[in-house]
């Protein structure tokens, strides 16, 4: 029987897209005033730290270093953007203030998605519910703040304050422990094919995947279930006898 509900939050119940996209246009005009870059030049740089930001390329140098603190380290992956795409020295000051604002901008556009505050309040009458979500700390406390998440489910557990993210089935295992309950008595709940389903899958619980783009997905990473937008799940769940 189905107890516990696990829900990964961005882009699954919060627009954290349109958080991004606050953030980057704010970037942009930064760019373009603080270090007269043209507005071509600005957004393309935009675009490509936000990348960066996310996905880290491999060589050491983008690397954090041992006890660089969070901010520090982002300052400094924009100034190495900047000196590699435009052969621009900036100073790390303006760099870490430069990112401290953009995160700033971000937290302040940084929503739950329509109707995700009244869904969780249904979801809450019936089941456990847990938020599980993968990123640092420094990224994902100000969301959870933001939103009062706490105050909208049971639980909120941060995979950047533990040794594992999604998809490692041992964070999963770790919450499951926790709440005393079974993989088949969880529904995991996220739109990340390689964090939140192949997690849930390696970890033997059945998932939704929230697919707003209507996106293929490989054999082996098959979801349970395939929803448009997470207000639909109440669907799935009748249809689990829920």
């Amino acid at each position: 029987m189905l107890q516990l509900l696990l829900l990964d939050m961005d882009h699954t119940l919060c627009d954290t897209e349109k958080a991004d996209a606050v953030g980057r246009r704010y970037l942009c005009r930064s760019f373009e005033e603080v270090v007269s870059l043209n507005s071509g030049e600005a957004e393309a740089l935009s675009g490509h730290f936000m990348e960066i930001l996310y996905h880290r390329p491999s060589a050491a140098e983008w690397q954090k270093k041992e006890g660089e603190q969070e901010g520090s380290y982002r300052g400094r992956l924009l100034q190495l953007c900047l000196s590699k795409k435009l052969g621009l020295k900036i100073s790390s000051e303006i760099c870490i203030q430069l990112v401290s604002d953009l995160m700033a901008k971000r937290i302040e556009a940084f929503d739950f998605f329509p109707g995700v505050p009244e869904l969780l309040a249904e979801l809450r009458q019936s089941y456990r519910t847990v938020v599980l979500t993968n990123g640092p700390l420094y990224s994902q406390e100000p969301k959870v703040l933001k939103v009062g998440m706490q105050d909208h489910v049971d639980r909120v557990v941060l995979a950047g304050a533990h040794p594992w993210s999604k998809p490692d089935p041992r964070i999963f295992k770790k919450v499951l422990d926790d709440e005393g309950c079974g993989p088949s008595e969880a529904l995991h709940v996220g739109d990340s094919l390689g964090s939140d389903i192949a997690g849930a899958i390696a970890s033997g619980i059945p998932s939704v995947w929230i697919n707003p783009k209507g996106k293929s997905f490989p054999r082996e990473l098959t979801p349970d279930y395939i929803l448009a937008l997470v207000t639909e799940l109440p669907r799935v769940l009748k249809g689990l006898g829920g």
